[in-house]
């Protein structure tokens, strides 16, 4: 008479009240009695009769009995059975059940029960929402609050209706009223919860569905049947709300009448493009998300198609951060805009703007900018600060600093622009810089190449640091074991935490830092200080947040490392050794974001991968209200 299913197993509830199972049993959330294996048949779930609703996620199953009980068995890593403190474990972890065990609620018994990702939620014979397990997105209320978010013992969540039924999504739950409201509280990352915000709650809110009778959530969205018709929202990416649009693309497509782009750069959630004019002068122009004005149009409005930088002015080069973009004037100034909560603008002030301003030359005793930045040959920008390379090879970095990523020998965030530190046998005569969230990368006139900043991750490539934590140092050192006279780098990239260089004598690509989910390329899953070589053959790398891309000597693209957004362009998993991507070819350019790519082609600008905020420039964005299926029946 009903059907549920979680992460690898179904449930059934049969006609004479009673629940079998099959599926993955490794927790044992078959309820048979059993845990580890799988059955490819249905199992009867023991000791549990009179079964009148039924609930399934993740590895945890839920039903209310015949008695009005909560009845949960399976996984309970965060507590999501609510069966209280699990006084055998003193470090407070909690263990599986293998047999329905209740749920520790008030007395008068249950009526409806919900799974969410690892957590568990049971409405009440009184019309009360009480909620166990796992509460780091505000799953478990208000009550959890300064907590180590998590409760093996449910807490009520302040409902100010009477609740009927309760339903929930991976992070997120909702609770369908006695007048049909409908009320969610937890993550709102992707406007799940469908009141007009993407922030997370705690306290429940009314969420904008008219008349909720029947309600499904899934991992961050909402499917919602009210006297309007079906509706749903949320996260969109694989084409879950139905509507014929979805929000991440595997498959490179070009941005339509985007032409004469000559370089591109990518940052976290937005991409800007080097543009010659008819006069031939270069102009900027970007596209995505654009909340601290990153798009440079003068606003703080996302713009899912490619919009013009403006009050830029001609530039030779421009690069992205995490929420700031520079640009490298062909006067040899640099302008900023987007973020500044850390100076990364470097004008001296802390005030986020949306059109771009010159970067000081410094700033006085009072923190007061001082003339302007110039004779600038390359700049670079991460996660919250930006560098640059003056005529003569001297570096200034300006911004966030907490790791040593301004290279200054201190960790104060600046305003204005300060000089990296040069030590003795140290970096000299820089010739090209980059930057990832908390580090900074530069090559020598030798081809060597030097890191300074965050190295928790060895990012930096060198495996002690210089009066900072091991492998972090506030001053630049060398990459151990890369660069020089026999094998020069040419050209770096870094970004997140990890970072790669390409090496022109020899057209390999080396990478080195973070490697979790197999950004470094060498077929392992692990992070590494000592550059790691990448096989294959290339003429350019980009890095992202936790993937990358290259261009082969033939000009075609293979990428590696986190996929879960498409943004690999070849699936939606984790790549540790370079995969192809079919059909893309005479590539001359490529860049990377925290979850998108986009590369230029045959005069074409192809992007692929995340689309929430607009990031492929194709006019797709994430829905911020509910939107109606395309179903095929009226």
């Amino acid at each position: 008479t009903a059907i549920v299913t979680g992460e690898n197993h179904s449930c059934a509830l049969l006609d004479d009240h009673s629940v079998k199972c099959w599926g993955d049993n490794g927790a044992g959330q078959l309820g048979n009695g059993n845990q580890g294996g799988s059955s490819t048949a249905p199992v009867t779930v023991q000791v549990i009769t009179g079964v009148t609703a039924l609930a399934a996620g993740n590895g945890t199953t839920c039903a209310v009995d015949g008695a009005g009980a909560a009845q949960c068995w399976g996984a309970n890593s965060r507590g999501q059975l609510g069966r209280g403190p699990n006084t055998q474990n003193s470090d407070e972890t909690f263990d599986p059940q293998p047999t329905p065990a209740p749920m520790i609620l008030p007395a008068g018994g249950a009526v409806s029960v919900a799974v969410g990702d690892a957590f568990s939620c049971a409405v009440t014979a009184a019309g009360a929402v009480f909620c166990t397990g796992d509460a780091q997105a505000g799953e478990l209320g208000p009550a959890n609050l300064g907590q180590d978010n998590r409760s093996p013992t449910p807490l009520q969540i302040p409902l100010s209706a009477k609740a009927v039924s309760v339903l929930a999504g991976d992070q997120f739950a909702c609770a369908i009223d006695d007048q049909h409201g409908l009320w969610c509280w937890g993550a709102n990352d992707n406007f799940e919860l469908a009141d007009g915000t993407s922030e997370n709650r705690v306290f429940p809110v009314r969420a904008s569905y008219p008349d909720a009778m029947v309600a499904s959530a899934g991992g961050g969205f909402l499917c919602v049947q009210s006297s309007d018709g079906l509706r749903c929202g949320g996260y969109d990416g694989l084409g879950q709300l139905g509507n014929g649009i979805r929000t991440t693309q595997v498959i490179p497509e070009p941005i339509a009448k985007l032409t004469n782009v000559s370089a591109l750069s990518s940052g976290d959630s937005y991409t800007c493009a080097l543009v010659t004019a008819s006069d031939m002068t270069h102009g900027a122009t970007c596209w995505g998300e654009n909340d601290f004005g990153e798009v440079g149009d003068g606003t703080f409005t996302g713009r899912p198609l490619p919009t013009n930088v403006s009050e830029l002015g001609p530039v030779q080069k421009i690069v992205t951060g995490g929420g700031h973009a520079c640009a490298l004037r062909t006067d040899g100034t640099v302008w900023c805009w987007g973020a500044n909560d850390h100076g990364q603008l470097g004008d001296a002030t802390f005030e986020t703007r949306g059109s771009a301003r010159p970067v000081a030359a410094s700033a006085d005793m009072n923190g007061l900018a001082i003339g302007t930045l110039s004779g600038v040959i390359d700049i670079a920008a991460g996660r919250g600060h930006a560098c640059a390379i003056l005529t003569g090879g001297a570096i200034k970095c300006w911004g966030q600093n907490n790791d040593g990523q301004l290279g200054s020998g201190d960790t104060n965030d600046q305003g204005a622009p300060v000089d990296v530190k040069e030590i003795v046998d140290g970096l000299t005569g820089a010739v090209s810089i980059v930057a990832g969230d908390l580090h900074s990368c530069a090559t020598d006139g030798k081809g060597k190449v030097w890191c300074w900043g965050a190295g928790f991750a060895g990012q930096l490539g060198h495996p002690a640091g210089m009066g900072m934590p091991p492998q972090s140092s506030a001053v630049p050192v060398a990459v151990v074991g890369l660069g020089g006279a026999t094998d020069t780098v040419d050209q770096l990239s870094a970004f997140g935490d990890f970072s790669c260089a390409h090496v022109a004598t020899a057209n390999t690509v080396w990478c080195w830092g973070a490697g979790d989910d197999g950004e470094l390329g060498n077929n392992t899953y692990t992070s590494n200080v000592k550059p790691q070589q990448v096989p294959g053959s290339f003429l350019q790398v980009a890095a992202g947040g936790i993937h990358a891309c290259a261009i082969t000597t033939d000009g075609m693209v293979e990428c590696w490392g986190g996929s879960y957004l498409g943004q690999a362009g070849v699936g939606y998993d984790s790549y540790n050794t370079p995969t192809p991507l079919p059909g893309l070819s005479g590539v001359t350019a490529i860049t990377a974001g925290s979850a998108h790519t986009c590369a230029l082609a045959g005069g074409a600008v192809l992007c692929w991968g995340d689309d929430r905020n607009g990031e492929l420039g194709d006019g797709v964005s994430y829905n911020q209200d509910p939107v109606a299926p395309l179903l095929p029946c009226p």
